[in-house]
């Protein structure tokens, strides 16, 4: 099973931040991408996995809170 996420990226008013650099660090790999026009990223991490993954999510080079618990179909928020 694949572990999709999807990531928003907003501002201090609550607006989507376009081009924000989103990377997410798993055990062994890692994923990044740039939020779109709505400050949107969405990412499939494939493989077998079961539950869910541990993950360190950094925007424009700054680490968001403390290691997530991913699971398919988690939507995350962060205000930068």
């Amino acid at each position: 099973m694949s572990i999709e996420v999807s990531i928003r990226v907003v501002n201090d008013d609550g607006y989507g931040v376009e081009g924000a650099r989103v990377f997410v660090s798993y055990p062994f790999t890692h994923q990044e991408d740039y939020t779109d026009e709505d400050g949107w990223v969405h990412f499939d991490r494939g493989g077998t996995l079961h539950g869910g993954i541990r993950a360190d999510i950094f925007v424009n080079g700054n680490k968001v809170g403390d290691q997530i618990w991913i699971e398919d179909g988690d939507t995350f928020s962060f205000t930068i």
